[in-house]
């Protein structure tokens, strides 16, 4: 495995902290779910605006994140299926209610944006832990 990283979303959320994968042993279904991961990390588009990003480009940054997590979703083996679905169900939610404020941090529902994530930080959590055990 190679180290651990840490994603987050500017201003906003912490994201997951992911593993590469592919280690020996590991299925074809397993190797792509690991590499989409690997990836949605590898291509994080809130490193690119730093610590202040405008509207736009949180939402263009929320598109991709949402498309990733979908990406990840179709191909999440039995075990980490559930994971996959509260991560993806979770960006999704939080992308909503952003574009609800117009993607903007101050105009967000801070409560039930924070509860979304805190749903989206536990599926994360899982899925890290799915990394560590089986990638």
């Amino acid at each position: 495995l190679r180290p651990v990283r840490r994603r987050r979303l500017a201003l906003l959320t912490a994201i997951v902290v992911v593993a590469a994968c592919g280690g020996d042993g590991a299925s074809p279904d397993e190797r792509v779910f690991c590499t989409r991961l690997e990836r949605l990390a590898d291509n994080d588009p809130f490193r690119v605006f730093g610590d202040r990003a405008t509207p736009r480009e949180v939402e263009l940054a929320f598109a991709a994140l949402v498309a990733r997590a979908d990406e990840l979703l179709d191909v999440a083996p039995g075990e980490a299926r559930a994971a996959a679905r509260d991560f993806a169900e979770s960006a999704a939610a939080l992308d909503e209610l952003l574009a609800a404020a117009g993607f903007d941090g101050a105009e967000v529902d801070a409560r039930a944006y924070r509860d979304q994530q805190v749903r989206y930080a536990e599926a994360a959590a899982l899925l890290e832990r799915y990394l560590d055990s089986e990638c």
